[in-house]
């Protein structure tokens, strides 16, 4: 947990690609607008005329056992780990992140 590092990832990726060449999607967002984040993508790798087969707001794994929830000690202890992570995010990327 402690080498998660989503901002890392991305600014090593947008330093390396030219910011045309680069781009992210955030979960919540998949969850939350399936179909507008899938036109988004196709629009952004040039093939925006895609069809599909598949529902965007399919889920193969909807309806399977989960592990469940955390604990609220388990969620606390991750959190803090997690924490300054979640604070570089939230500057990063806003939008949705800043729900974190």
């Amino acid at each position: 947990m402690k080498r998660a590092s989503p901002t890392r990832t991305w600014k090593r990726w947008s330093a390396a690609a030219a910011p045309s060449r680069v781009s992210y999607w955030l979960f919540d967002d998949i969850r939350d607008q399936p179909e507008r984040v899938r036109r988004e993508i196709v629009e952004y790798i040039g093939a925006p005329d895609t069809k599909f087969s598949i529902d965007a707001g399919y889920d193969r794994k909807s309806g399977k056992r989960s592990a469940g929830r955390f604990s609220p000690d388990v969620r606390e202890y991750v959190r803090s780990v997690l924490q300054p992570e979640i604070d570089e995010c939230r500057a990063v990327f806003g939008g949705r992140a800043q729900e974190w």
